[in-house]
């Protein structure tokens, strides 16, 4: 956050005291000073939002802050939390099919991120009335889930017939 507030300023200063050059036409018109104050604040905006990725946890469910989008997700409506494959941060799958990235767990921090995405899974299991491996949160472990009330039974689809459908696999958390 420090550096959007910075990036603002230098570019609020720019702004305001930028001379014209000899060899130019003219001064900075008043509307390239505008211009350049708006570009600093898309710039702090974007660099303040991303300062802000997080998930938070709570008794209802969890909080996800990414770049763009914030949502808010019951604990019923989570399936799984995905971290691994050649995604950089972790995912939730919800019971309507939907993924959300989860930024706030990315892979490039390491035995920390991984660490994060264990407790998270562990989570997501607690809530969901499981009992979480806590030996190795990494290991998907076997689930027999209920939906969420109201969530319409699946349908067997029979162009599908003897097709292998499953995600299961071994950078699943579930």
């Amino acid at each position: 956050m420090v550096m959007a507030v910075l990036v603002l300023l230098v570019f609020t200063i720019s702004a305001v005291f930028v001379p014209g050059q000899a060899l130019q036409k003219d001064d900075w018109a008043i509307s390239d000073r505008i211009m350049l104050f708006l570009l600093g604040a898309a710039i702090a905006a974007f660099l303040w939002r991303f300062a802000i990725i997080r998930a938070v946890p709570s008794p209802e469910g969890l909080v996800v802050r990414n770049i763009l989008v914030t949502r808010r997700l019951a604990w019923g409506d989570i399936v799984r939390l995905q971290f691994g494959g050649g995604s950089p941060w972790a995912y939730l799958d919800t019971w309507d099919a939907d993924t959300v990235p989860l930024m706030a767990i990315q892979k490039a921090d390491g035995e920390y991120g991984r660490s994060e995405a264990g407790r998270l899974a562990a989570l997501i299991d607690y809530h969901a009335g499981h009992e979480p491996d806590l030996d190795h949160p990494a290991a998907p472990a076997d689930r027999d889930a209920t939906p969420p009330p109201g969530t319409p039974e699946p349908q067997a689809d029979p162009t599908d017939a003897g097709a292998d459908t499953t995600t299961d696999g071994p950078d699943d958390f579930r």
